[in-house]
């Protein structure tokens, strides 16, 4: 192999990194280089920026780390997304390595690190970004969720157990967008697609390839949990999702009708008998 050959020679390896973020479908191909990098194989270019980041194996394997930084240019199209909201999907980001005297015969690249980006904040007085890029392998120690005696459903609304289809159109809903004042946007029809004022709270608006929580209805007014980082301009489209409290009756039976896949616990008694006895 070409790679491992450079990787250990003692005067043959000339290594680069190539930095791949995805977020929504689009993908950010940049390299640690002084020029572009194109892959043979693929024609894919890396487009060459003032990117570094941390040692690696200690963001691999020390837990008191457990996070790989990096730092680039906060003018970098990637990041901007982040400036003032947080995107409504994850980013992760894939780094390989190679070395240049693969790039006139293959695509001899090895992944060295993959992960998702925890967050990113702005230093220089704003003018680089600094990422914290968790491990893939920082989930392993990590509780997972489980399902608890509570009141209100334990499902997240629409996955495999709530069972409830999200492009239904008796859920979903498309409309024009009337008017955007900050996180309100407003999009003709919605207030009257059914006949709840509520329809769509703690559903989801979506617009391109992002979303945002839609926190508060008012007619055809809806208050998203933050802005897109993009938002609609009049005269464009947008999706509703209808949206679920968790409650048996009020969501579950009158307004899903699906109340055989309720996974909460609404008739638990309140009294505990071991505590307070029988009477």
């Amino acid at each position: 192999m070409a790679f491992a050959t450079n990787e250990e020679g003692v005067e043959t390896g000339q290594p680069i990194e190539l930095y791949e973020f995805h977020l929504n479908i689009t993908t950010t191909r940049l390299t640690s280089a002084e020029n572009d990098v194109t892959l043979p194989s693929t024609a894919i270019t890396y487009t060459a920026e003032a990117i570094s980041r941390g040692r690696l194996l200690e963001a691999i394997n020390d837990p008191s780390t457990n996070r790989l930084e990096v730092r680039l240019p906060a003018n970098n199209d990637f990041v901007e997304q982040f400036r003032n909201i947080a995107p409504g999907q994850k980013a992760t980001l894939t780094l390989y390595r190679m070395h240049r005297a693969d790039l006139g015969s293959g695509d001899d690249r090895v992944t060295i690190f993959k992960g998702t980006v925890r967050s990113v904040s702005y230093v220089q007085d704003g003018r680089e970004a600094v990422l914290q890029v968790l491990p893939l392998t920082s989930s392993y120690s990590k509780p997972m969720p489980r399902r608890t005696f509570q009141n209100g459903c334990n499902h997240m609304l629409y996955d495999g157990l709530c069972g409830i289809d999200k492009d239904s159109s008796s859920w979903k809903y498309s409309g024009t967008v009337l008017s955007v004042v900050g996180d309100v946007v407003t999009v003709s029809g919605a207030g009257s697609f059914s006949g709840l004022s509520d329809f769509f709270v703690s559903g989801y608006m979506e617009f391109g390839n992002d979303y945002r929580t839609i926190v508060a209805q008012s007619g055809d007014a809806l208050t998203l949990m933050a802005p897109f980082f993009s938002p609609p301009g009049v005269g464009q489209t947008v999706v509703c999702r209808a949206g679920c409290k968790g409650r048996v009756t009020t969501d579950c039976v009158n307004k899903f009708n699906n109340v055989n896949n309720f996974g909460g616990f609404p008739f638990v008694p309140k009294k505990n008998p071991f505590q307070t006895g029988l009477d």
